[in-house]
């Protein structure tokens, strides 16, 4: 069986040879990091990404009206957190105030 990090290494043997010149930490930092935003960008969105394979049109509207409802409802919820801590733990002070 072929293990995704050996296609991972093996990419990073052609990027090497390619890119001689370029320090290999920095190089192979670069990767990680670049392989890791992918990753997460499959995370995030993978559901999307399935949704507009497998539903009609109409269903997408409908989630994506849902979603963005949801994802407006939790930001305000999370200014709101935001402030409450900001007026209960003020940077720079040395003492806790109790409301």
């Amino acid at each position: 069986m072929y293990c995704s990090c050996h296609v991972f290494r093996s990419f990073l043997g052609v990027i090497y040879e390619f890119c001689g010149s370029f320090d290999h930490e920095i190089l192979r930092l670069s990767m990680t990091m670049t392989a890791q935003s992918l990753f997460k960008h499959v995370l995030t969105e993978g559901d999307k990404f399935i949704l507009s394979w497998v539903s009609p049109l109409q269903d997408q509207g409908g989630y994506a009206i849902a979603v963005n409802y949801g994802d407006s409802a939790l930001e305000c919820l999370q200014v709101l957190v935001t402030y409450q801590l900001l007026l209960r733990f003020p940077r720079g002070s040395n003492c806790v105030t109790a409301y």
